[in-house]
């Protein structure tokens, strides 16, 4: 019994040994491990690998590096999604229920400040898509956020930075905000300018919308410039543009987020008559979205360089001053010329005045009229009168209460006379007669007919 039941004490007793010499991990979890010395890997320079389903899942290299899906990875962790599946190759979710911000991702490269990128996204269509509740991508560095797009191809259209907000209170597509540098520039956008006079292609923006800035600045140093030439007379052909108001054609081109509300302003086609180089035909292209939805319609449009429109108003009102001056000079010397034919004119009223006033004063001398008798009558009155010796003409003209004469008798001879009324001239009524020589009336008298 003993020969045959040491033999197996004794293979137990070496199995446990063997395990006690060579620890390994259980399948079901291991207790008393020590950090400094337990591992799990390799000591030689040879890969490590985990399989599921016998397919390999990770690879650890001897140097280091891990690859998921990829059994040679080149970085410190190589990621390879192979799948035709649509999910996500890699999908962090940082949940947290306090009020402080949750990362779900946080990469960091600080080599230096002229180089190292935290987080470099690249993809035949979108390099890096970020949506958020609050923050879809946050980048911080000399360059906080980079977007880069370089494809070959007409048909595509690269964009190397997209920003869409949707809902809230105040949504920003994309915001700018620089501040305590030497020189803050918010937004800056560089197109290369290939462009013509008529047919302009680049833009270093192109907004569709209402656009609000304090103030608005273009290059007009003197330097930048050649072939400075003056408008010239432009009075002429200012004179021949039409201003209207009118509304966008909204429902014919939804996709180009016309204004709604009446707008003022000129047609392009009337400008272009009159200055073409302020006019260019414009090609606006079409935009979709990563899901080929339409964002932006394209349009074949004429457009107006209104800031080109103020040295043309300028130099129009600058000939229109000219014109003024010239006329006023002209007003100013007729002015002058009235003036003095005016004063001629005083002077000789004044002498003629003086002379018929002297005149008058000799003419009166002697010249009377005595009230009609009888008075009122209703046969014939006689109306006497008195003649001076020195006159040219004399009359007695007697007119109706309602102004029409009746009758104008010229007079002659010097000193006394009279004239005889007879009733059958005339309708009953009431009369006034005068006594005028040389054009002064000397007096007027009334008088009453009765039948």
């Amino acid at each position: 019994m003993k020969k045959i039941l040491l033999p197996g004490v004794l293979a137990v007793l070496l199995m446990a040994t063997t395990q006690k010499a060579n620890a390994q991990w259980g399948l079901t979890g291991n207790a008393g491990t020590n950090p400094a010395t337990n591992f799990l890997g390799t000591t030689d320079n040879k890969a490590l690998k985990i399989k599921t389903n016998n397919v390999v899942r990770m690879t650890f290299t001897g140097a280091g590096k891990i690859g998921i899906g990829n059994s040679a990875p080149i970085s410190r962790l190589d990621i390879l999604g192979s799948s035709t599946a649509l999910e996500p190759v890699v999908n962090i979710v940082g949940k947290y229920s306090g009020a402080v911000d949750v990362v779900g991702l946080s990469a960091s490269s600080t080599p230096s400040d002229t180089n190292g990128i935290g987080v470099q996204g690249r993809g035949n269509y979108t390099g890096v898509d970020g949506y958020g509740n609050f923050i879809g991508v946050s980048g911080e560095g000399v360059l906080g956020t980079y977007g880069y797009s370089d494809v070959t191809g007409t048909s595509l259209d690269p964009t190397g930075a997209t920003g869409v907000a949707a809902g809230g209170n105040v949504g920003n597509g994309v915001f700018g905000y620089s501040t305590n540098a030497t020189q803050n520039i918010a937004i800056w956008g560089i197109a290369s300018d290939t462009s013509t006079a008529t047919s302009p292609v680049d833009f270093a923006g192109y907004f569709q919308g209402n656009m609000l800035a304090w103030r608005y600045y273009t290059p007009s140093d003197s330097r930048l410039k050649t072939n400075i030439q003056p408008l010239g007379n432009v009075l002429s052909k200012v004179a021949k543009l039409q201003t209207a108001n009118y509304n966008f054609k909204t429902a014919e081109y939804p996709n180009l987020y016309l204004p709604t509300d009446l707008q003022t302003g000129f047609m392009a086609a009337n400008i272009q008559e009159q200055f073409p180089n302020l006019v260019s035909d414009v090609h606006l292209p079409s935009k979709v979205d990563k899901n080929g939805k339409l964002i932006s319609q394209e349009a074949d449009i004429k457009v107006v360089n209104y800031m080109g429109m103020v040295p043309v108003l300028t130099a129009a009102i600058q000939e229109q001053q000219a014109q003024i001056a010239t006329k006023d000079a002209a007003i100013a010397d007729l002015q002058s010329k009235l003036n003095t034919l005016e004063s001629r004119l005083n002077a000789i009223e004044a002498a003629l005045s003086n002379a018929n006033a002297e005149k008058s004063t000799a003419t009166l001398v002697g010249a009377t009229l005595d009230q009609n008798s009888p008075n009122p009558f209703s046969q014939s009155t006689t109306i006497q009168y008195s003649l001076p010796d020195s006159y040219s003409s004399a009359s007695l003209v007697l007119t109706s209460s309602n102004g029409v004469v009746m009758r104008n008798y010229t007079l002659k001879g010097r000193a006394r006379g009279s004239v005889v009324l007879n009733a059958n001239e005339l309708s009953a009524g009431n009369y006034s007669y005068s006594l005028i020589v040389d054009g002064v009336v000397i007096s007027s008298k009334n008088l009453m007919l009765t039948k």
